[in-house]
């Protein structure tokens, strides 16, 4: 079974990824311990060939032999991370979580390292607190079926909040299809990662068997596959236990689906938009998002320790690589207005797409 995490990079919330092959140690000696991050770093890490290990190696030992402790031990491992260039990845030692220092070079419309965008972030998450498991859903232009599938926080291991949350994004869709709708629109721009397994299998409701393409190691081929199965989203062989079955029956047909992503789509947010991406009457409006599109790792280095190496990039059914965060089909510069998420240019296009193909087709 591959366990699947991801990690939101910039509120340091988990979110959902990959268990690798793990060399653990059972020892308090924090030397042996860097050993194994580095072996565990060096086996799996995605950036692994772009570095000169033995130079890396013996940079983080000097680092750590300043002082045998365990501050050196999170100097030695942040050094790493940086050399690397893994901004996504990160390490918990004693529940701190370790990032990298890396400045980004990127080509978006906007500054991710600004103060207004990261405070912007922090807002979306800070109203997604308060509003808890809430899904805001709507019939728009009186005949478009409206869904935000928002950040869901990480529920690992927790099945009933997992199978909970997906009733809750079936419920709401099922409700929409009542006004039989001319096609939907999916906003993915509030979606700041969290566990992709409810937020797939919610969207499973539409999509019911579906391959969602997965994520490249090699840049080319599949280093994991992703599927939407009889509702419940597979990660190869892994689901969420005990889904219940699919209960409202829509047959999308060939009415259109629009998806919705902007530069907050983060993580998880991105693997939604990424199995999304090139599917059959789908099309993305928006803008380029935050660029974690990237796969991490939960390996266990010791009781107090674990180390969340970047693996994979996702990669889309029709062969996209999305490394530097997923590109929409129709590029929309706008930013996202938190309290009338429906006043967006990005929104109106969609719409008018649905209706124009609503339209050719019911000549």
């Amino acid at each position: 079974m591959k366990q699947v995490i991801v990690l939101l990079s910039l509120l340091s919330v988990a979110i959902g990824c990959k268990t690798n092959k793990s060399y653990t140690v059972d020892s308090s000696k924090y030397e042996k311990i860097l050993d194994s991050i580095i072996h565990n770093m060096k086996e799996n890490s995605v950036y692994t060939n772009n570095v000169d290990w033995n130079q890396l190696e013996k940079e983080m030992h000097n680092i750590y032999n300043e002082k045998d402790s365990i501050n050196t031990l999170k100097s030695s491992i942040k050094h790493m991370l940086t050399v690397l260039g893994d901004f996504h990845g990160s390490s918990y030692v004693n529940g701190e979580q370790i990032k990298a220092n890396v400045k980004r070079t990127r080509t978006v419309a906007y500054d991710y390292d600004s103060d207004k965008y990261i405070g912007k972030m922090s807002s979306i998450y800070q109203k997604r607190l308060k509003e808890s498991n809430s899904i805001f859903s709507n019939l728009i232009d009186k005949s478009i079926g409206y869904i935000q599938i928002p950040m869901i926080l990480n529920n690992m291991g927790i099945d009933s909040i997992n199978i909970a949350y997906t009733l809750k994004i079936r419920d709401k869709l099922c409700k929409l299809e009542k006004n039989n709708p001319k096609g939907y629109i999916i906003d993915l721009r509030t979606n700041l990662g969290g566990t992709m397994y409810p937020m797939f299998s919610g969207l499973g409701i539409l999509f019911p068997n579906l391959k969602l393409g997965g994520d490249s190691k090699d840049e080319k081929t599949f280093y994991s596959k992703w599927a939407i199965i009889e509702g419940n989203m597979h990660y190869e062989d892994y689901a969420i236990p005990n889904m219940p079955a699919i209960t409202c029956n829509i047959k999308l047909g060939n009415r259109k689906v629009a998806v919705i992503i902007g530069r907050y789509t983060n993580s998880s947010g991105e693997a939604v938009a990424s199995g999304l991406k090139g599917q059959k009457n789908v099309k993305l409006f928006g803008e380029q998002t935050a660029g974690a599109s990237s796969t991490i790792s939960w390996i266990p280095i010791s009781n107090n320790i674990q180390l969340n190496p970047t693996v994979a990039y996702y990669m889309s059914k029709d062969g996209t690589l999305n490394k530097d965060g997923i590109v929409p089909d129709v590029n929309i510069i706008e930013d996202y207005y938190i309290e009338k998420p429906l006043q967006s240019k990005a929104i109106t296009q969609a719409i008018e797409w649905i209706n124009t193909s609503y339209k050719n087709d019911h000549k």
